[in-house]
């Protein structure tokens, strides 16, 4: 009589069945740690940009008092900060028209605390500018870091109106 030999191949169901347990539960703990922290990133990001908006609709209020030209072709302007937030810098757009206009970092004393009053310098980079609006765009501190608040841009004059020529 012939003894028929059985060869063992693979594995058993049960060795198989804690094999794909074993690796679902590592990648579920994969995924678990990487969307946990994922999540918290969106969320801490989302909160210190509300934060900052809310602070500059809140904190920022301008009120551009008077534009003046100076004998060297720099345009001072008066502006009031009636707001509760100390205004750290301001960049400056002189518009000669809708469409040509210079972006310049205005100088002056800062910052411009809340509640005061300031002179802030701009000087043209484009030589013979017209200068006829001029925006000033504030920069806060919020937390520490640097928030330039666009919505709340202080404007004096017109593009269609006439350029400034009242001297200092």
């Amino acid at each position: 009589m012939i003894k028929m030999i059985k060869s063992k191949k693979g594995i058993s169901p049960l060795i198989a069945t804690v094999l794909i347990l074993g690796f679902t539960v590592a990648l579920a703990a994969v995924i678990m740690t990487w969307g946990t922290k994922f999540t918290k990133d969106i969320q801490e990001g989302t909160s210190k940009s509300a934060t900052s908006q809310i602070a500059c609709a809140q904190d920022v209020v301008l009120n551009i008092k008077g534009v003046c030209i100076g004998a060297t072709g720099d345009y001072k302007i008066t502006v009031a900060n009636d707001g509760t937030a100390d205004v750290e810098k301001f960049k400056v757009r002189l518009y000669e028209s809708q469409t040509k206009a210079d972006s310049v970092d205005g100088s002056g004393n800062f910052p411009l605390t809340s509640f005061g009053i300031g002179d802030i310098t701009a000087t043209p980079s484009t030589l013979g500018l017209s200068v006829k609006k001029v925006e000033l765009i504030p920069t806060i501190k919020v937390e520490g870091a640097e928030v330039t608040c666009a919505q709340n841009t202080a404007t004096f004059g017109d593009t269609s109106g006439s350029a400034i020529t009242t001297p200092c």
